[in-house]
């Protein structure tokens, strides 16, 4: 369990290595949902997926690469199996999307878990995301369900995908874009987020859950945490792609949503206190990250948030979704907030977005930031949104910060 820092301890400056692991595009297809999973011994493995420029969120097989050792050096983007967009039931094809891959100490297997979308035949936009646009409620038509892959490292594939069973009566949980909590009995705090539903917005939650090296199974959940009724006007509104982070007798919840990002806090992790902004502990102002996913790093006692912002001369790039920031988590006060004075870049700005990102934990002192260049822009995708994210320089690199305590 880290340990927080002093309240009276002064925020250090972070040493950020920002590298470019892999870059180009074919201008068809871009690679998105960058994350990497250390491995004992130095080693690591990363996931993407490609998704195609002229859709909205229309996404292929998962990749994976490996490097067995030196961050310099990592094996091209093999296809996974097991992990490839497949055929449904009613004319839907079934995607694997927006996996986090994290290492599993009890059990030294590396635990990739996301959410899965549905695409009718010849579609390129997720079922989902059209029904929004239609104004109407999605979660009995494709609803997202939580998979997860276990990755084998001796032949460096990753198993065929899993659901994640849950009672009927819990509802439809997916666990896209999230953070998990491992704790010292090898249970995991595992946040996934529902979809719009006839009666409600997009709900966060926790799931505990057991991992045996090969199956992921739910022992409880908490209860659905949903954003204030008199902010929800319309489907589209609610939390989504949690991540959870713990630092001393603390649990504390990032969360999604359209207008801003929120946080809470809670004693056993799956009961959270109603959400808050985001703001700055000096002032109190709201950060202004909105619509974009935000994760936890842990360093030297710290705890810190990367997200994403306005106000940094990026209102070029999609929803400011670049470059990503760090700031050290304040929990001093009523609620948390950020010490402005600690914010950092952890990867920088070059046109394109950079809002679905991973964190991996290294150690106490080395956490990473991976984050693929999406090449779609506020024109749309296409040649127009390429182009204009090339404009600024980008060309779907793949980047990976290494974000260590400063040297003494």
């Amino acid at each position: 369990m880290t340990q927080p820092r002093s309240p009276q301890a002064k925020p250090e400056r972070l040493s950020i290595t920002p590298s470019i692991v892999s870059e180009g595009y074919d201008h068809v297809t871009c690679w998105t949902q960058g994350r990497a999973a250390a491995l004992p011994g130095g080693g690591a493995v990363m996931t993407a997926q490609k998704l195609v420029l002229a859709g909205c969120d229309d996404y292929g097989c998962i990749h994976s690469r490996a490097s067995r050792g030196s961050l310099a050096e990592w094996s091209d983007f093999v296809p996974q199996a097991g992990l490839a967009r497949r055929a449904g039931a009613s004319g839907i094809e079934i995607a694997l999307c927006d996996g986090t891959p994290i290492w599993h100490t009890a059990t030294g297997k590396v635990l990739a878990t996301g959410h899965t979308a549905g695409y009718r035949v010849g579609q390129n936009c997720p079922e989902s995301h059209l029904s929004i646009y239609r104004g109407e409620a999605v979660g009995g038509l494709v609803p997202s369900r939580t998979w997860y892959s276990v990755y084998d490292r001796a032949s460096d594939t990753w198993a065929p995908s899993r659901q994640l069973l849950v009672p009927p009566e819990l509802g439809v949980f997916g666990a896209g874009c999230t953070q998990r909590v491992d704790l010292a009995d090898g249970t995991l705090q595992l946040p996934a987020y529902s979809l719009p539903m006839k009666d409600h917005p997009a709900a966060a939650i926790v799931l505990r859950c057991a991992f045996d090296g090969e199956t992921l199974s739910l022992i409880e959940s908490g209860p659905a945490i949903h954003l204030p009724p008199e902010l929800a006007d319309s489907p589209a509104r609610g939390f989504c792609e949690p991540s959870v982070a713990r630092i001393g007798d603390h649990f504390v919840i990032t969360l999604r949503e359209y207008d801003k990002g929120y946080v809470a806090t809670s004693k056993d992790g799956l009961r959270f206190n109603k959400p808050v902004p985001w703001t700055w502990r000096e002032d109190g102002a709201e950060i202004g990250s909105y619509n974009t996913q935000q994760h936890f790093a842990t360093i030297g006692g710290r705890l810190y948030l990367v997200y994403t912002r306005r106000g940094a001369n990026n209102d070029h790039v999609f929803r400011h979704r670049a470059p990503l920031f760090i700031a050290e988590v304040s929990l001093d006060g009523p609620s948390p907030a950020l010490l402005r004075e600690s914010e950092q870049i952890a990867v920088p700005e070059r046109g394109a977005r950079l809002g679905n990102f991973g964190v991996t934990h290294i150690s106490d002192a080395e956490a990473w930031v991976v984050a693929c260049e999406w090449m779609q822009s506020w024109k749309g995708g296409g040649e127009a949104g390429w182009r204009d994210c090339e404009a600024h320089g980008a060309n779907n690199a793949i980047w990976l910060s290494r974000i260590e305590l400063p040297a003494d």
